[in-house]
């Protein structure tokens, strides 16, 4: 995926905070802070930062990276920023800002979240008051020693740096960027993340300029292997796709991403033997992932495996029972499609 496909959302859409209830968008948005970052050469740019303990808040490199001066606003205070800790390939920097107030945020794993989770993202949108989008994990990612998140939680300008929070208020993931012209592909680094920014040794330097560039900001090739998928798919490379896949899965086996990828190109290119053997291969790996047994009792229903389709069914039915966010709504629908065949 080109950089110019991919958009971060630090600089305008202001978007009606319809999604969810005052009182926790006001709960949240007291960790929230707008950044202002004075730019080398002149000019301001505008986004998001969250308080994650005394006197030090986490954004979006992306936003500081051209920084000569950087202060996080809070009411009527312009509160500057000391220091900072960046690991700007993956996007995250801690700026030390002495004096700011807030609810500091609790921070969570994102090692047990899974696909239909209930999410919360919470960012300056438009730069102009924290603006709260309710959504849902559509998937996870595994990048540097992390998972990025994928969700349906829309943000834009100014948002960057901004919180992904569950339903209980934790810190999962920084909102991070965004693919042109996509719905669903919201993109947030997690939060697991943040400690080394935070314990590395002589961590902190001074506000200044940063070199280099962001993993999603890299060019085609040197992208992680799930924004270059994330591409062919937009794109209907499916052969493409496919060889993508393969390459992934033989360079990191133990990915379930890469087989589902894998499975997605060979059933739009009519190789559904081929497609079952890789979704069959991503559920083994991911096996309390109630997406991919969907999607697998799905083709072989398709296929008139109905047999084997009940297998997923069973185990759908095996996570609704251990409260598996969407296992049961999910399950019903293969139930469904089942019972019409």
């Amino acid at each position: 995926m080109s950089a110019a496909a991919l958009l971060g959302a630090c600089a305008a859409a202001q978007a009606v905070d319809a999604e969810v209830d005052r009182e926790t968008h006001i709960r949240l948005a007291s960790s929230v802070l707008k950044i202002e970052v004075l730019n080398r050469g002149g000019g301001y740019s505008l986004g998001s930062g969250v308080l994650i303990d005394r006197d030090e808040v986490v954004t979006s490199c992306h936003v500081t990276r051209n920084a000569q001066r950087i202060h996080v606003l809070q009411g009527g205070l312009r509160l500057a920023a000391t220091g900072q800790s960046a690991q700007m390939r993956r996007d995250l920097c801690v700026l030390r800002v002495p004096g700011v107030l807030g609810q500091v945020v609790a921070t969570a794993p994102t090692q047990s979240l899974k696909a239909g989770d209930a999410v919360i993202a919470v960012g300056y949108t438009g730069g102009l008051a924290p603006y709260a989008s309710a959504g849902k994990v559509i998937a996870k990612h595994r990048h540097s020693e992390g998972q990025v998140i994928r969700s349906s939680t829309s943000f834009n300008s100014g948002a960057s740096g901004g919180g992904l929070f569950d339903t209980q208020g934790r810190l999962l993931g920084i909102l991070t960027f965004r693919m042109r012209g996509a719905e669903g592909q919201y993109f947030s680094v997690p939060s697991d993340w943040i400690a080394p920014a935070l314990h590395a040794p002589s961590a902190f330097g001074p506000v200044g300029p940063l070199e280099g560039l962001a993993f999603w900001e890299a060019t085609d090739a040197a992208q992680p292997p799930f924004l270059q998928a994330a591409t062919l798919k937009a794109q209907q490379q499916w052969q493409s796709l496919a060889g993508l896949s393969r390459r992934w899965a033989h360079e990191d086996p133990k990915d379930g991403d890469a087989f589902h990828h894998l499975a997605d190109a060979l059933e739009h290119l009519g190789d559904l033997e081929g497609a079952e053997g890789a979704l069959t291969r991503s559920a083994l790996l991911e096996p309390d992932e109630p997406r991919g047994w969907l999607q697998l009792g799905q083709l072989r229903a398709r296929m008139g495996r109905l047999a084997d389709a009940g297998q997923a069914l069973l185990r759908l039915r095996a996570l609704a029972a251990a409260a598996a966010p969407h296992a049961t709504e999910w399950a019903d629908d293969l139930a469904r499609l089942l019972d019409k065949r």
